[in-house]
């Protein structure tokens, strides 16, 4: 996309902003101005999903991790004989 769309794309944003919005994002483009280094945008970091997401999560996936290295999990011919078998597929 070039510049002078980007542009014109954040301006008619901005007209459909109300004041108290329009304050924080010219605070934004204030703070953003400021900052030191402005043209190299930072690119030297990674983040998974898996960082993202609640430790509940994690266990969980992770207990299931164990079950199928212990072989409690359904094999997949077993999975699909059943989902024939209730559904007719």
């Amino acid at each position: 996309m070039e510049i002078s769309a980007i542009k014109k794309a954040i301006i008619e944003k901005l007209q459909g902003l109300n004041e108290a919005q329009l304050l924080q994002v010219q605070e934004v483009i204030e703070n953003f101005h400021h900052q030191e280094n402005i043209e190299e945008p930072q690119t030297d970091y990674h983040l998974d999903e898996w960082d993202l997401m609640p430790d509940w999560q994690k266990k969980r996936i992770e207990n299931a991790e164990k079950s199928l290295g212990n072989a409690a999990g359904v094999p997949h011919k077993e999975v699909a004989r059943r989902v024939k078998d209730k559904y007719g597929f």
